[in-house]
């Protein structure tokens, strides 16, 4: 039975696309009121850089780019809609929610029309179904007759991809539409009603208002809508908070980040359950304490992170703690609009750290270490711990399972381990290599000579500023060699790589080349000399040249 209708015989002035496939990239046009379409080159300066044109077959002024204009932008493989009819039909156990209209969409630019004519004249048609008798709410896309798409609605975590294919995202406040709203709004007003009234009556007990803003980015019904479907499921919890407002707003992913439920969380259960809350206990197989009763009654998307922690902590006491300190350190680290941790820390990086990481310590360590780890009150050091965690090899796994560290010290006891797996510490075979043993060499106070061990090589590396610690695997296997220099104070001033019998490189401190320094330059070109090595080919050393006098001063210091 119809009960609301609203039609919209215009919705948009002009629409316009971007063909990227040319350059410069040109901007196509179409004129709603006479039908013409045209194109010009894309002179803008910024995507909001106010621009003015005419049609030429109607002679009508275009302008785009200004906040108030009257022409909508379409993607490419999305369907706009050139008019709009809404109706709103309920039955026995089903409201029905039409949308339905011409629309307007783009060849591609690969298709025989695509050469012809860019746009292309469709019909769309939308159905939103809410069935009450199993509490479930369906949005279908037909397409030529055929259902195109389904999404079933409930979770708010789908609300994003409804408000990327929905035709509704394009019913918001502009001038062109504006004066529809109060219908509109009426109309939802009465979905929202039939709604909730046929709910009651097949529940036998009342079920609260299911008012939900619509903010100004998702349109005046989507996010609504969306609220209507999770209470639905959820019919004593409370509607969608206003930060929801963020539906089709770059800000949505760490919304839904910290709004979902756990994986294959089973909804069917709380559609079965005498109440929201034994539902959630129920599906998510948690201890049905008053404690856990009271956090479930005030968010249900806490059942996320109880389910989480109750998979470490068995006594509910330890799993109650465990919660207190996460929304500790979500609530410590996140803005004002309680999205945005300052070390990254939203509900969802917690609730991975937690799935992953705090799981490995589970078997070694007790609940109340754990709960000293969550009680961190650095949050860097507790955030690092869990990267730690997550990129340790299986050796130093291992290591942890048998000789675990005090829970204090497992940050400090990860860096060593990893420290360790990024610089293994191994011999090279120097007096085996007979071509290793000519290259080490003391002349006068200056002294050349091979690191004996991986670890020299990467002290060297940080001395000198340099990523010579990265060739120790090379060194190893003989690929290569590396000769360390020291001046008469037994400072380390140079790195020499040495393959092939010839100089590859030279290198003084931050990589630079040793010819910048004569004297060092000279005693290189020396040492080669004398040990059989060609440096002809290396441009980081030099034919020898006589020290000017303050160089020799400054050497002799």
């Amino acid at each position: 039975m119809l009960i609301n209708d609203v039609r919209i015989p215009r919705m948009f002035g002009v629409y316009m696309t971007i063909l990227r496939s040319y350059y410069p990239e040109e901007l196509m046009f179409y004129h709603a009121e006479c039908g013409g379409s045209f194109k010009m080159p894309d002179v803008r300066s910024g995507i909001s850089h106010n621009t003015r044109t005419h049609c030429p077959k109607c002679g009508a002024p275009i302008r785009f780019g200004e906040c108030d204009h009257d022409t909508l932008y379409l993607p490419q493989g999305y369907v706009v809609p050139l008019d709009m009819y809404l109706r709103l039909d309920v039955y026995n156990d089903v409201v029905r929610l039409t949308v339905r209209g011409n629309g307007l969409t783009t060849y591609a630019d690969d298709t025989p029309q695509a050469s012809r004519q860019y746009w292309e004249q469709t019909r769309y048609h939308e159905v939103f179904r809410f069935d009450i008798r199993h509490r479930r709410t369906t949005w279908r896309r037909y397409s030529c007759g055929r259902e195109a798409q389904r999404i079933e609605l409930g979770d708010p975590c789908e609300l994003p991809r409804l408000g990327r294919f929905s035709v509704l995202r394009y019913l918001y406040a502009h001038f062109s539409v504006r004066d529809r709203k109060s219908a509109v709004t009426d109309l939802l007003k009465d979905l929202r009603e039939a709604v909730r009234k046929k709910l009651a009556c097949r529940l036998k007990h009342p079920v609260s208002h299911m008012f939900c803003t619509s903010g100004r980015s998702s349109g005046w019904l989507l996010l609504p809508i969306g609220n209507i479907a999770y209470r639905m499921i959820f019919t004593d919890a409370p509607n969608l908070s206003p930060i929801w407002r963020a539906l089709n707003t770059a800000q949505i992913q760490a919304v839904t980040d910290s709004h979902t439920f756990p994986e294959n969380f089973e909804f069917d259960v709380l559609r079965k359950a005498k109440s929201t809350v034994a539902g959630l206990i129920e599906a998510g197989g948690l201890p049905n304490t008053r404690s856990i009763r009271r956090v479930l009654t005030e968010d249900p998307f806490n059942v996320g992170i109880l389910v989480l922690l109750h998979r470490i902590f068995n006594k509910p006491d330890s799993l109650m703690a465990a919660y207190r300190r996460c929304c500790h350190i979500i609530a410590d680290n996140h803005n004002d609009d309680g999205v945005y941790g300052y070390y990254g820390i939203s509900v969802n990086r917690l609730l991975e750290y937690l799935r992953v990481q705090v799981q490995i310590l589970r078997p070694i360590y007790t609940d109340r270490d754990l709960l000293r780890l969550l009680g961190e009150p650095r949050m860097m050091i507790l955030q690092d711990t869990f990267r730690m965690l997550n990129q340790a090899g299986d050796a130093t796994l291992e290591m942890l399972r048998r000789h675990p560290p005090r829970i204090r010290d497992l940050h400090d006891w990860l860096v060593e381990q990893l420290k360790a797996e990024a610089r293994p510490d191994y011999t090279f075979d120097n007096a085996l290599d007979p071509i290793r043993r000519r290259l080490s060499m003391q002349v006068d106070r200056v002294r050349f000579f091979l690191p004996e061990r991986s670890s020299a090589l990467y002290e060297a590396g940080d001395t000198l500023h340099n990523c010579v610690g990265t060739y120790a695997r090379r060194v190893r296997d003989g690929e290569t060699s590396i000769v360390l220099m020291t001046d008469g104070r037994g400072k380390l001033t140079a790195c020499i790589e040495v393959k092939g019998g010839a100089i590859v490189q030279a290198k003084l401190d931050r990589n630079r080349p040793v010819h910048e320094r004569p004297e060092v330059n000279n005693e290189i070109t020396a040492w080669a000399k004398q040990t059989g090595v060609s440096y002809i080919n290396c441009s980081d050393v030099k034919e020898p040249t006589p020290a000017t006098e303050n160089e020799i001063i400054a050497a002799a210091v």
